[in-house]
């Protein structure tokens, strides 16, 4: 059969004005699926998180006694530099020093009673050693003159024949020997006492001169040594109140703890501070800064993460950091931005690392974001400053400079 069909019509190439005319009367058609794709491509990407305010933190060290006292001496002055650890202002410590003095002079007291009453008891022991040694010595003179008459007896008695005789005399020289035993039972008696009373005289011999030479130290070591801790010469009650008051002493030397810039010097050299209140105030050299995390973007951020930190005053300064920590804490703070009032947004504290290339350097001795300066914090990296933004930079109040 032949493929030949006569009914069929042949196609007729479209020609490009009349394809162009088409796709023009169409053209509401393909701006609506252009906007829906656009809502949909929004949608199935999110709202993508780019950036932090922040501010540069500030590490101000009030410098406040613990005690209530006299300002002795300000060692600094305002503006000036200080070290971690320096000595910036001292308080009196004269009353904690007589205070010490006065416990040095108790503690000697005390050791002169101790010394006494030992010499009072070394004196009794020693006079109970005498009554024992008279004793004893009674007991072998007894002794000796009942082992003659027993040695004299026994000669006369063997020479008699009678029977009376030698029996009282019998019952006399037992008597005689109970006597002997009974003097050499109280001798070993005294003998066993007596050891008992000189080791009770030898001990209370050494206490007595360790009581001397605790003495003899407290005497002669000063108050502002530490040889009466090292010696032993103080009890563990004594020691403790030592150390107390030295502790105190130190505390009248008010340090830094990271040092700074001296701020402000609130109190004069002798005027009377209480405690806690500030003699004067370090500005510490920054370390961190801090931003706003909003809490709805908290899984966006996570620590170790690059970051860049761009001052608001020049757009042209960006310096690259990490972030050191997020705060488990959500904090609130009021919503500037919202037409409605008293309404607040909901987030967390930022810890960005300081940025290295924003640390002092020979060329540059200043830091390049100083404390409290504001900042913006990028998660990607900026991009060019505009154009009229380089000719015409703005500082922190607006102007053109």
């Amino acid at each position: 059969m032949s493929e030949f069909h006569p009914n069929r019509t042949k196609m007729v190439r479209t020609k490009p004005k009349l394809t162009t005319r088409r796709i023009i009367e169409a053209w509401p058609m393909l701006v609506w699926a252009a906007i829906l794709f656009a809502g949909w491509k929004a949608y199935s990407s999110g709202v993508v998180f780019a950036r932090m305010n922040g501010a540069v933190d500030v590490y101000q060290e009030n410098i406040t006694p613990s005690e209530d006292g006299r300002l002795l001496e300000i060692k600094v002055e305002r503006g000036q530099k200080v070290e971690p650890g320096t000595v910036v202002a001292v308080m009196d410590p004269s009353p904690y020093k007589m205070e010490l003095e006065g416990l040095k002079r108790e503690v000697l007291a005390d050791r002169v009673k101790d010394i006494r009453e030992y010499d009072q008891e070394i004196l009794k022991l020693e006079s109970e050693l005498r009554k024992i040694d008279v004793e004893s010595a009674e007991d072998d003179a007894t002794i000796k003159g009942l082992e003659n008459f027993l040695k004299d007896y026994d000669a006369r008695v063997k020479g008699s024949s009678d029977p009376v005789f030698r029996r009282l005399a019998d019952e006399s020289a037992e008597e005689k020997r109970l006597d002997v035993a009974k003097s050499r039972a109280r001798v070993a008696a005294n003998t066993v006492n007596r050891g008992q009373v000189e080791d009770s005289v030898n001990r209370a011999k050494g206490v007595r001169e360790q009581l001397q030479r605790e003495a003899d130290t407290v005497a002669k070591v000063s108050i502002e040594t530490e040889e009466m801790l090292k010696t032993g010469a103080l009890r563990e009650d004594e020691q403790q109140r030592f150390i107390e008051l030295r502790t105190m002493i130190s505390l009248c030397e008010l340090r830094t703890t990271k040092g700074g810039v001296v701020d402000r010097v609130g109190k004069e050299k002798g005027e009377y501070v209480k405690a806690g209140d500030g003699v004067l105030k370090v500005v510490g050299e920054p370390e961190h800064i801090v931003c706003f995390l909003p809490q709805d973007q908290s899984d966006d951020l996570t620590e170790g993460q690059k970051v860049w930190v761009v001052a608001t005053s020049d757009k042209r300064k960006i310096f690259e950091s990490t972030v050191e920590g997020i705060s488990p804490r959500i904090n609130n703070l009021p919503d500037s931005s919202s037409p409605i009032p008293n309404r607040r947004i909901h987030g967390r504290d930022v810890i960005i690392h300081y940025p290295p290339t924003a640390l002092p350097t020979a060329e540059s001795p200043g830091y390049k974001l100083l404390s409290g300066q504001t900042v913006v914090v990028h998660t990607t990296k900026p991009g060019e400053v505009p154009l009229l933004d380089r000719i015409f930079p703005n500082d922190d109040n607006g102007k053109v400079r």
